[in-house]
C-alpha cells in the first residue's frame, strides 16, 4: 500500500469513525424524530432554538410541508411574521409562564 492509499484510510478513520467519535446530534435528531412522529396525528416540524442568540440550531424538514418554506430560512422573526395574531398571543402567555417557573420558581 502507497502512502497516499493509507492517508486516505487514515482520513475516513479520522473523520468518519462513529465509534470514537458519535454523532450524538445525529442520533438525538433520530430519537426527537420518532418521538415527534408518535405524537403528531398530520404534517409536523420542529426547532431548537439557541436562546443566546435567538437563532435555530435544527429545523426540521417538516417545516416545508406544514409552512411552506426551507429550514434554512426558518427563524423567529418569520414564524412571528406568518403566526396568527391569536396564537402569537398565547404564545406570550405561555413564555411567560415558563420564564415565571424556571427564574422564581425553579430555581430559587
Amino acid at each position: 500500500m502507497n502512502e497516499k492509499d493509507s492517508a486516505k484510510v487514515f482520513s475516513v478513520w479520522d473523520s468518519e469513525n462513529k465509534i470514537l467519535q458519535p454523532n450524538k446530534k445525529e442520533l438525538l435528531l433520530e430519537i426527537v424524530d420518532q418521538v415527534a412522529s408518535s405524537f403528531a396525528a398530520g404534517s409536523f416540524y420542529y426547532f431548537v432554538l439557541n436562546f443566546e442568540n435567538i437563532g435555530m440550531d435544527y429545523v426540521s424538514e417538516g417545516v416545508k410541508d406544514v409552512l411552506g418554506i426551507e429550514p434554512k430560512e426558518f427563524s423567529m422573526n418569520n414564524a412571528f411574521k406568518i403566526m396568527h395574531p391569536e396564537d402569537l398571543a398565547k404564545m406570550n402567555e405561555k413564555e411567560a409562564i415558563v420564564f415565571d417557573f424556571f427564574f422564581k420558581k425553579a430555581f430559587c
